[in-house]
């Protein structure tokens, strides 16, 4: 496994992230609740999650148990989540469960929707560690190569095809002994908790240091406040017109280059 890499690109912390979403496809789907962990030196530090103002459909309520009712009484614009979420990450990497492929994918898609430059910097692979990628790597027994970047060797991990080997959060977790009883899978905050502990028994060295870990979705109130991040986070005109239709995840990465001036 790449772990100096890791370890290196998470040296002073990194942001766990993950998302539900009203749908599969973030060409025709939303970003529907945004889950947040931090770890700084070894320590977490924040929590929280929000919920963004959408149509929840009842195959989404079955999952996650998020119900429109919630969402109407406690969501927030997909802007003010946003905002809420490059306030708390900041320049941290990101680590996520299937990250590479579906998070960032749904982030990149909010970040150019919403002209979020700061959003759309954590949806840049080179600043990302997908749990998923380096749990299945382990499990296929690959090395990263000496001159292979950390995002290239998760990418290849990600588009190999192995009939047999499962690598979900849940199961992943369950296969590296990692205890999540307390924790509610398919609420942000629940799986951002479970991905933090994957990557603590995939990766980190000694375990972060820590008070009891939230297990229930945050309501704003409850949550870190978002203050003046309106100003503080990086927020410009989006480079969609109002009715462009939004690239299909597969283009996002040329999108997003350009925009940040990176290509």
């Amino acid at each position: 496994m790449p772990l100096e890499a890791i370890r290196q690109l998470t040296s002073a912390g990194y942001a766990v992230i993950d998302l539900e979403t009203t749908g599969l496809n973030p060409s025709d789907s939303t970003i529907l609740e945004i889950g947040v962990l931090l770890v700084k030196d070894g320590v977490l530090v924040n929590s929280g999650s929000r919920l963004v103002a959408t149509a929840v459909p009842p195959e989404i309520t079955r999952i996650t148990g998020i119900t429109q009712a919630e969402v109407d009484q406690l969501g927030g614009s997909l802007k003010e989540a946003l905002d809420w979420l490059c306030e708390l990450a900041g320049d941290l990497p990101a680590v996520g469960h299937n990250y590479l492929r579906f998070d960032g994918d749904f982030i990149a898609t909010a970040a150019l929707k919403t002209g979020n430059k700061a959003a759309a910097r954590l949806a840049l692979p080179a600043r990302v560690v997908d749990t998923a990628a380096i749990y299945k790597g382990r499990a296929m027994g690959l090395k990263k190569a000496a001159n292979q970047s950390l995002a290239n060797y998760q990418q290849f991990v990600l588009d190999q095809r192995v009939p047999g080997l499962r690598y979900a959060l849940q199961v992943a977790c369950a296969a590296l002994t990692v205890d999540v009883r307390d924790c509610h899978a398919h609420r942000a905050l629940g799986d951002v908790t479970m991905t933090q502990r994957l990557y603590q028994a995939l990766v980190a060295p000694a375990p972060v240091v820590t008070g009891v870990y939230p297990s229930k979705p945050h309501s704003p109130e409850k949550s870190s406040a978002l203050g003046s991040s309106a100003e503080r986070t990086e927020s410009v005109g989006s480079p969609l017109g109002p009715s462009e239709t939004i690239l299909k995840p597969r283009g996002l990465l040329s999108r997003l280059t350009e925009w940040l001036h990176l290509g």
